[in-house]
């Protein structure tokens, strides 16, 4: 039954891994989208595409796109170079194709109700300019031309519109000696994901059996092709981002006796260097590359997946052997009196895992004026009590060195370096950090009270040495380090996205060091000591709903409230004291507790000196950073598709700005 539950338990760490691993990447996902979202939605692109017997290829474009930001004006980028650079097949000089500049070419523009709200055009074959007067033609870009609409004076691109492009390629199509090709990239860039595409290819009319058409597409990883009829192909694509690895790319075969007037430049009458079976062949290669990277991209991503999960089987490990604490022989929930003489910063130390907070300076200030080595005097009884005035005085007839060097150091802060040497008000600490010096040796007396604190608790063995010896465990990293250096040289030379394995192995990596980094671990000892604070803390929690519980002396609470100080409860301990505690202010031997103004609450000196000490706090942080402002000037803030590619011809894209 127990090796059950550790099996279970076991499981849960590993899933709890895992999934917390997804909700980071979730996550920055959402944070990443939120931040850098696109203000431009393409939601379809649809071509009708119509080869003619000479080869031409004319295109009807609609773009339906929605615009949220500040656009005014539409570039339509199209490439009609025939030979892609890479291409691996045999190549004729001669054979090219042109943008019918003559006729065929038009840019209209729609809005949702299909109202034509078409703006000023401009054609880069016609040396027309932009909005800011610039030519559209790029003389760098000898086979590309562009069509451009400016709707600054019809209100600009706010809004959804569709923009419909109408042009001719010459010579598109490439006739071989058995076979005809049309091998064209109609986009390799846009404005924003496309959400929906459509290419509708309609070839002369034949008698021939439909099984002559061959098709391909490429530069997506989802796609879907269909041979609708001997002279009608239709594609159909979803969520393309067409930039980078991805585009919108077709390679279409059809028999010679469709394209009976194709002019000669386009033919390619060189059977043993190129025909028919030998583009089968390179598609059927590039086909099983693209399944050869489809399995190794999922060896990556399930490798990655077992990496991340073994990591968690490797955390729980490390959690069992260096981070879960020993188990207690103290078994109780309260214990009714300090189990030990720690002062009250040591205590803390132990506590809150080598930490010390400002409320240990208060707590100790407290319990020095407990032990009568400093005392309080009530400088005007008639002050209201947000305006309260006290004095700490030190006792001259008290030897500092029974102190502990954190005790002396805090004595030396307040009465010698704050005060005159004998005494210190409340109002000279509030107002001490008000000179950037000042401020600064007051942080420096903190950090110093920090220091001395961890040394008194150096010989106390609360926590384990060889936790903090963690070389063996930082070892373990090497797994999800080696693993994503394999992933990404892997995925370099098979030219494969593995975005999401990085991400994975990136994640697990930074999560296992930060936990490795944070590990701390009470020893035996420690352990048992901290458990019983524990107790006691719970104790000082709940004593208010203890009916049979018989109330100490307010010179014991004195003791107990040093401890609530370093707890971060006193506030809630003083509440069930002033219902609990008899009427006790004449108690001659308090120091703190009962000193009060007349009519003011019980523990009114215990309020005042935790007020003071945040009050001078704040006083010192703030000096520091008008200090830091000023010295910088401040700043502000504010079928099926394959992967590859034919290298076919075209190209191009859509620009907004």
């Amino acid at each position: 039954m127990q090796n059950v539950k550790r099996l279970l338990k076991i499981m849960n760490i590993i899933i709890l891994v895992f999934f917390a691993v997804l909700l980071v990447f979730i996550i920055l996902v959402f944070i990443f989208s939120f931040l850098f979202g696109n203000d431009i939605k393409i939601y379809e692109f649809n071509a009708d595409v119509t080869l003619t017997e000479n080869g031409d290829m004319e295109v009807i474009e609609t773009w339906d796109i929605k615009y949220s930001g500040d656009y005014n004006v539409r570039f339509r980028d199209i490439k009609y170079g025939k030979y892609n650079s890479g291409n691996p097949l045999y190549q004729e000089p001669d054979n090219v194709a042109r943008f019918n500049k003559v006729e065929g070419y038009s840019v209209k523009v729609f809005d949702e109700d299909n109202n034509d709200v078409t703006g000023r055009v401009g054609y880069s074959f016609n040396n027309d300019v932009d909005e800011r007067g610039e030519p559209l033609k790029d003389p760098y870009k000898p086979n590309e031309e562009v069509l451009f609409v400016d709707m600054t004076n019809k209100g600009g691109l706010q809004g959804r519109f569709i923009f419909e492009y109408r042009y001719i390629i010459i010579g598109a199509v490439t006739q071989y000696s058995d076979v005809s090709e049309l091998n064209w990239r109609f986009i390799d860039y846009a404005e924003a994901k496309i959400k929906k595409a459509t290419i509708n290819i309609n070839l002369p009319s034949n008698d021939l059996e439909k099984t002559h058409l061959l098709t391909w597409g490429h530069g997506l990883s989802k796609g879907f092709i269909t041979i609708e009829s001997n002279d009608a192909v239709n594609i159909e694509m979803e969520d393309i981002l067409v930039s980078g690895s991805e585009n919108i790319e077709i390679r279409l075969l059809a028999d010679n006796s469709l394209f009976t007037n194709i002019s000669s430049y386009n033919q390619i009458f060189e059977p043993t260097k190129i025909n028919k079976n030998i583009i089968i062949e390179y598609e059927k290669n590039l086909a099983d590359e693209t399944n050869r990277k489809i399995i190794i991209a999922n060896v990556i991503l399930y490798s990655s997946i077992l990496v991340v999960i073994l990591m968690g089987f490797v955390i729980f490990y490390v959690y069992k052997k260096h981070d879960k604490e020993y188990d207690p022989l103290f078994k109780e929930k309260y214990l009714h009196d300090p189990p030990s003489d720690l002062s009250p910063a040591q205590m803390s130390y132990l506590y809150y895992f080598e930490k010390t907070s400002d409320e240990d300076v208060t707590a100790t200030l407290l319990d020095l004026i407990r032990r009568k080595y400093l005392k309080i005097i009530l400088i005007d009884e008639f002050m209201t009590d947000k305006e309260a005035s006290f004095k700490i005085t030190l006792d001259k007839d008290k030897k500092l060195t029974d102190l502990l060097p954190h005790e002396a150091h805090l004595i030396n802060w307040f009465i010698s370096k704050i005060g005159d040497g004998t005494s210190v008000t409340n109002k000279t600490i509030e107002e001490y950090g008000s000179s950037y010096a000042k401020a600064e040796v007051f942080n420096n007396d903190a950090r110093m009270f920090k220091t001395l604190v961890k040394q008194s608790c150096s010989d106390k063995d609360f926590f384990e040495t060889k936790a903090k010896n963690k070389g063996k465990l930082y070892a373990f990293v090497l797994i999800p380090i080696i693993s994503l250096i394999l992933v990404n040289l892997v995925s370099m030379n098979y030219n494969i996205d593995s975005s999401i394995s990085t991400f994975m192995l990136f994640i697990i990596t930074a999560v296992y060091l930060i936990y490795v980094t944070t590990i701390k671990k009470r020893s035996v000892n420690g352990n048992e000591e901290f458990v019983k604070w524990q107790a006691f803390k719970n104790f000082l929690v709940d004593f208010g709903t203890f009916k049979d519980y018989p109330m100490p002396g307010i010179i014991i609470w004195e003791r107990f409230l040093v401890y609530a100080t370093s707890f971060k409860i006193a506030d809630l301990v003083m509440k069930q004291l002033e219902v609990k505690l008899p009427d006790l202010m004449d108690e001659k031997n308090s120091t703190y507790l009962a000193l009060s103004y007349p009519r003011y609450h019980l523990g009114f000196m215990m309020y005042n000196m935790s007020r003071t000490m945040t009050t001078a706090r704040t006083t010192v942080q703030r000096t520091v950073v008008r200090h830091n402002q000023s010295k910088s000037g401040g700043f502000g803030s504010g079928g099926g598709f394959s992967g590859g590619s034919s290298f076919g011809g075209g190209g191009g894209g859509g620009r907004s700005r």
